[in-house]
């Protein structure tokens, strides 16, 4: 049986814990390397994802104005239409009510 001394002495000697202590040694700054890149790309992608919040907020916004404004006109049109339904069911007293100018011009 071989004492701790020859078998430290031994291995020291083999290529196997030379490439082991190597592989060991230089893996800690390609982990590194490797993790440094990962964390790179991650940064640009949030920036890239949080550039496209802010536009898909923007755009949420002006469609908001845009279905307010539309609401608004269809609000004012069916008033105008329950306006000439009651002047029809009336006996067409006066001439026809003109609608609002905004639902003629809009569309």
């Amino acid at each position: 049986m071989m004492t701790n001394a020859e078998l430290i002495s031994t291995m020291g000697g083999s290529s196997v814990l030379t490439v082991a202590i190597t592989a060991w040694a230089t893996r800690r700054p390609n982990m590194l390397k490797e993790f440094t890149k990962s964390y790179t790309e991650i940064v640009d992608r949030v920036a890239n994802l949080e550039a496209k919040v802010d536009q898909l907020g923007d755009a949420l916004g002006i469609e908001r104005e845009e279905h307010s404004k539309t609401r608004w006109l269809l609000a004012l049109a069916r008033h105008t239409l329950r306006i000439i339904i009651m002047w029809d069911r009336n006996g067409r007293e006066g001439p026809l009510p003109k609608p609002p100018s905004e639902v003629l011009t809009e569309g």
